[in-house]
């Protein structure tokens, strides 16, 4: 088995009867927020969750928890006006993977729509080590087998709750002045106030038509392409999140630093996080000899540890359930200090001392 297998965790058939298992497995990170795998486009019956670390508020049963964030990776697509979604038409291939080398996430599917439209649909994303409030998606369709249009709507979806308990009031929301979208929201009880912003550039030489759509709680930019058989379409999705716990104005920083973004390309924001994964696990990696399988279980368990490990703040450790969902409610426990603290300070001391 080649080397770079085993950096690889791949999933090539559809988890319909596991899907939320499997949005476990391929949780993403970079130490100040995390995102569970769930779907850009979703999905019934989902669990999607993106944690920001130390975003806590009071819940009846469990005193506090973490804090359920809109899902930065959002975007939804249709076919005219049929919209992909896995629960109909029909899968003709699919291919999941996760890169620990560097927190890559692709997914590419093949799909015909209940009408008879097909078209290959790939995301990339990761969330962005070298910067930690930022993260990018990019999208791409090709392999298209019909003439019409393409619409992406790719909104900040504001509403959003803990298994049915919301935590979040609206603020305020709108779009920046080239268009893009912004959302603040404050946590109910604790007052944390949080500021999401995004840019997206259509990267591909298509005439795009924009329109925003200003719905409260979801503000999101609407992109029409016109595509003919044989076209690819791709395009960058940048997304930026502050609260007050690291900024005086979080939605003002937000919204100025997605706009700094639109001139950073997918492939750039990828390299710059590229670099701190190397050095991560330059110090991080271990090797087992012979055991493919123990070799891969260990380095993911260890990529796990370094996307939940906080890197901003002395005053957040890693919970039991690591970002990556609802268990224990995002509190830390005497676990973190046997099974995770060794691991960073023999590694990682600098974030040790921060646990």
């Amino acid at each position: 088995m080649d080397k770079k297998h085993n950096w690889l965790i791949r999933e090539t058939e559809f988890p319909q009867n596991n899907m939320n298992h499997k949005e476990t497995v391929f949780t993403i990170g970079n130490g100040y927020f995390s995102s569970r795998g769930s779907y850009e486009e979703g999905y019934p019956g989902e669990n999607a969750t993106t944690f920001v670390h130390g975003v806590f508020n009071d819940v009846p049963v469990f005193q506090t928890e973490l804090v359920n964030f809109p899902s930065w990776f959002a975007l939804r697509v249709f076919l005219e006006e049929e919209e992909f979604t896995l629960s109909t038409g029909q899968i003709l291939d699919y291919h999941r993977e996760l890169d620990m080398a560097n927190g890559l996430l692709t997914r590419r599917v093949t799909w015909i729509s209940p009408q008879g439209r097909q078209a290959t649909i790939q995301f990339e994303r990761f969330m962005n080590m070298a910067d930690i409030h930022h993260a990018a998606l990019r999208f791409s369709i090709f392999e298209v087998k019909f003439a019409g249009q393409i619409h992406f709507h790719a909104p900040i979806p504001g509403f959003v709750c803990n298994e049915r308990y919301r935590h979040w009031g609206h603020v305020d929301q709108g779009f920046s002045d080239r268009g893009f979208p912004y959302l603040e929201i404050e946590t109910l009880q604790t007052k944390i106030r949080a500021g999401i912003a995004q840019s997206i550039n259509i990267e591909s030489n298509h005439t795009v038509d924009y329109q925003n759509w200003n719905a409260k709680w979801v503000p999101t930019q609407v992109m029409t392409i016109p595509v003919t058989p044989g076209e690819k379409i791709e395009g960058t999705k940048h997304c930026v999140i502050y609260t007050n716990e690291d900024v005086t104005d979080p939605i003002k920083t937000a919204k100025e630093t997605a706009l700094a973004y639109r001139q950073v390309g997918f492939n750039q924001a990828l390299n710059a996080n590229n670099e701190i994964w190397n050095k991560l696990w330059e110090s991080s990696n271990v090797t087992i000899v012979g055991d493919d399988r123990a070799d891969r279980a260990l380095r993911y368990n260890l990529f796990q540890v370094l996307v939940a490990a906080p890197r901003h703040s002395d005053k957040v450790s890693i919970g039991a359930k690591t970002l990556s969902g609802y268990g224990y409610r995002g509190h830390v426990f005497w676990d973190t200090e046997i099974f995770i603290l060794p691991f960073l300070i023999f590694t990682q001391p600098k974030i040790a001392k921060t646990c």
